[in-house]
């Protein structure tokens, strides 16, 4: 992972080719985590979930909270991730 810098926030890339921008600066260690979790079956075909896992410091420096709405949308093969 690495991070570019801009005037007002702080951009990082991550192995998987996520971007993940900021307005204050996060520790470079953290990592997101995808997962993929069984939801439920209906005739026999199981239907999942997709969950980033997002590590609480980031959370924290981001100053979101628990309940709050994403945006979240795929832009030139990466994703981007603001609070509504």
């Amino acid at each position: 992972m690495y991070c570019i810098r801009h005037p007002i926030t702080y951009s990082y890339w991550v192995p998987s080719g996520l971007l993940i921008t900021c307005p204050t600066k996060f520790r470079i260690r953290d990592i997101l985590k995808l997962q993929k979790q069984k939801t439920w079956m209906k005739d026999g075909i199981q239907y999942h979930k997709w969950v980033v896992v997002i590590p609480e410091s980031i959370v924290n420096d981001l100053g979101w909270k628990e309940k709050i709405e994403l945006d979240a949308r795929a832009r030139q093969g990466k994703l981007v991730i603001e609070k509504k």
